[in-house]
């Protein structure tokens, strides 16, 4: 592919530059002090994708010097957008004024900020609500220490206990509303609830350590034939944890204050 050499020249628009020789000054209309001369730089281009050259000020002139070149100056308010920034860096006292209050449709109507401080909030706390929920096989302890709801959303509290000396590797984690009896050669009928956020999510547990996390999902009903199922499913071994939730237990949710939020 050929390559192509854009010149630049942030000037006031008296100066153009153009890559006509090997002579990379060549094409200079006016003669410049040495400490005026912009040094070019090269860029190469494609055909399949667009290169963007970030300037600090405003351009005030472009010259391509070639016809073969399509460009336009490009005008957004903010050119770089880091994600993650969001959820960091802003202030967290005003939630109505804030630009962290905006809403993911798999969050319903709550704000991404509000869901990560409430999931901070219950790990920081670190109370066990419930004391009945609970696994344990082979040296791998497995609890839900609260169940916690707002405005559309269930937070469970949870607990890996690792006793062993050989490092639990989580394969996944899995939320399922399943009927409580199952009667032979019929199919089981189950609802998969994906969860939409986590915090402190550590897939591999290492050998006699305890991890802590809080996963939350959108809020659900159990009827009475049928119960919560949370799997947690070892990677290419069998330690597998099953806790199974009544309904009484998920009605009895903890409601959050948000109000008590730090």
């Amino acid at each position: 592919m050929k390559k192509l050499i854009i010149m630049f020249a942030l000037l006031l628009g008296v100066v153009s530059m153009k890559a006509q020789s090997n002579d990379l000054y060549q094409g200079i209309t006016k003669k410049l002090p040495y400490r005026q001369m912009v040094t070019p730089y090269g860029v190469q281009v494609t055909f399949a994708k667009t290169v963007h050259i970030i300037f600090p000020s405003a351009v005030k002139y472009v010259d391509l010097g070639s016809n073969y070149i399509i460009a336009g100056k490009a005008e957004p308010e903010m050119l770089n957008i880091e994600m993650k920034d969001f959820l960091e860096n802003e202030d967290t006292t005003d939630f109505s004024h804030t630009r962290m209050n905006i809403y993911f449709r798999e969050l319903g109507n709550e704000s991404p900020l509000l869901v990560k401080l409430i999931m901070q909030s219950i790990y920081k706390n670190n109370d066990r609500e419930i004391k009945h929920l609970g696994c344990k096989r082979f040296g791998v302890q497995f609890l839900v220490k609260g169940i916690y709801s707002h405005n559309g959303l269930f937070y469970f509290h949870t607990q890996t206990k690792n006793s062993s000396n050989v490092p639990f590797d989580t394969d996944f984690i899995r939320f399922k509303i399943v009927d409580k009896k199952v009667a032979k050669r019929t199919a089981i009928q189950e609802t998969v609830i994906d969860p939409v956020r986590s915090y402190n999510e550590i897939l591999v547990i290492g050998g006699k350590s305890t991890v802590r996390t809080v996963y939350t999902v959108p809020q659900f009903t159990i009827p009475d034939d049928k119960i919560l199922v949370i799997e947690l499913v070892e990677k290419n071994g069998g330690r597998h944890q099953t806790i199974r939730v009544e309904n009484s237990d998920i009605v009895a949710a903890k409601v959050i204050n948000e109000l008590k939020i730090k």
